[in-house]
């Protein structure tokens, strides 16, 4: 049982970490990460992907030449996280927000 729980917690590790330098995933292959995702967008050159979680309230962004993310995630502690649009600018996104009190509902 205990054998059990530590593969378990092995393989979770490895999951977040997201470095596929030495083992790329396979297409089709299911990435879990922390919180799950609500809204991605990708640049209109396929160069970066940027990844919404209403959860922790957390945008990423992951470089898609190398397949992992090369900057630490933005928090949105007051608005929250709920949809991503990318721009023409590489690094520019539009985000709308769970928490904004302008929005009715």
């Amino acid at each position: 049982q205990q054998q059990k729980l530590t593969n378990q917690t092995s393989k979770r590790k490895m999951a977040f970490q997201m470095d596929f330098s030495t083992n790329p995933p396979q297409m089709g292959a299911v990435i879990r990460g922390q919180a799950p995702v609500t809204s991605l967008s990708f640049h209109e050159d396929g160069s970066h992907l940027f990844v919404a979680s209403e959860q922790d309230n957390k945008l990423r962004l992951i470089d898609c030449q190398k397949g992992d993310t090369t900057q630490p995630a933005t928090k949105f502690e007051k608005e929250g996280v709920s949809l991503v649009e990318a721009t023409h600018h590489n690094y520019s996104v539009l985000v709308t927000g769970k928490n904004n009190p302008t929005q009715p509902g």
